[in-house]
């Protein structure tokens, strides 16, 4: 009980004591493991709470969960600058794009105060560990996952608003999809309401559109409810609007949803047998 005591004490000291002082290899290895808990823990919490818990209430515990973690990263980013001997009001610059990068590479490559400073007792500096070093090979991949996924991002930003997008939404797929579009132009389309970029979707028969997604359904559904234009845009310049919803599934990770457009495109996509089995079991056919 009392190691569990101790350990518990020891992780509020990190994560919520600001007066310390935090060597290099401490900070790192530190921002690692926070960073990777969070993106777990957050990824967990939020596919477990959208199975049992309404929309607005998600969004609340995942508002005070960032709160919390920022809260700690701030804590390890002031006690690295008292070991620099500088004031942990320079934290503030997390808050700035652009300069919060510059600034936390600094923290992670600098040298501490070898001495006693304001902030506290010298830490006995040694030399770089291999534990240091892995700690950041492990935030180099993290910087090219960010780089990658931030221009995917910036691709689908281009076709927003563009009710002519569809074509650039297929030419950022994976090669094998590309292919297989080809043969079938109405199997994939993109999702607009009000000649808004919303999602793809998927024609599954006919006059029928898969939708898969954690809150898209709900987003259609109340576009319909307002009377706004939702259109589904294919490949080959054709169009449909979605009319309503036939079915759906809320209960799995990504929820699943069936709508209605109002022409017969004629062209079913390709699905795999999982989604098959997952579309027959909710009567989508």
């Amino acid at each position: 009980m009392n190691e569990t005591n101790s350990f518990s004490s020891k992780i509020k000291d990190i994560f919520f004591n600001h007066r310390d002082r935090f060597s290099r290899e401490t900070f790192v290895i530190t921002f690692v493991a926070l960073l990777l808990f969070t993106l777990i823990s957050s990824l967990l919490l939020y596919e477990l709470c959208s199975l049992f818990l309404p929309v607005i209430l998600v969004n609340l515990i995942a508002l005070v969960y960032g709160f919390y973690m920022t809260y700690a990263t701030f804590v390890l980013c002031i006690k690295r600058l008292h070991d620099l001997n500088m004031t942990g009001w320079i934290s503030l610059l997390l808050l700035v794009p652009i300069l919060n990068i510059l600034f936390l590479a600094y923290l992670c490559l600098s040298e501490g105060d070898p001495e006693s400073n304001s902030y506290g007792d010298s830490l006995n500096y040694e030399g770089p560990s291999f534990l240091l070093y892995l700690c950041y090979a492990v935030l180099c991949f993290q910087v090219v996952l960010l780089s990658v996924g931030l221009f995917y991002w910036s691709k689908l930003r281009n076709i927003q608003n563009t009710a002519q997008g569809v074509q650039k939404m297929i030419d950022i797929l994976p090669k094998k999809f590309q292919e297989e579009l080809k043969d079938s132009p109405r199997a994939m389309g993109v999702v607009f309401i009000d000649d808004k970029f919303t999602t793809a979707g998927v024609s599954i028969t006919k006059n029928r559109v898969l939708v898969q997604g954690i809150n898209f359904k709900q987003l259609i559904q109340m576009a319909l409810l307002q009377n706004k234009k939702v259109v589904i845009r294919f490949q080959d310049d054709s169009k449909a609007n979605i009319t309503r919803l036939i079915t759906s599934d809320d209960s799995l990770s990504v929820q699943m949803a069936v709508f209605e457009m109002d022409q017969d495109i004629g062209t079913p996509a390709k699905l795999g047998d999982r989604n098959r089995k997952l579309l027959e079991d909710i009567n989508a056919f």
